[in-house]
């Protein structure tokens, strides 16, 4: 994976998800294995990462039940934990989300 931090005032932010790949299509042509692989239900998915990029930048990804957010730190290129066990408030003043 190679991150990119943002020199702009607005955040720039993306999301992933990474599967497995499936060994039961290995006898198909590239093609199909790329389609097949690629078309995976959420079912196979192993880990969502989301990654927002602004004056820090920080990774937030679960673990188990458990959300995480770890922080780049630029003096070593290594990711930090600096919001372990991240929640989502009960209740808030404030909605943000992208609705499309």
């Amino acid at each position: 994976m190679v991150l990119v931090t943002s020199t702009g005032q607005s955040p720039t932010r993306i999301i992933f998800g990474i599967y497995n790949r499936l060994t039961e299509i290995d006898n198909l042509p590239t093609e199909d294995k790329v389609l097949l692989n690629s078309l995976q239900s959420d079912n196979h998915l192993v880990v969502v990462v989301y990654v927002l990029y602004y004056c820090t930048t920080i990774l937030y990804t679960p673990f188990g039940s458990d959300a995480h957010a770890f922080t780049l730190d630029h003096s070593t290129e290594d990711f930090v934990l600096t919001h372990p066990d991240v929640k989502i408030p009960r209740r808030g003043q404030i909605y943000s989300g992208n609705d499309s």
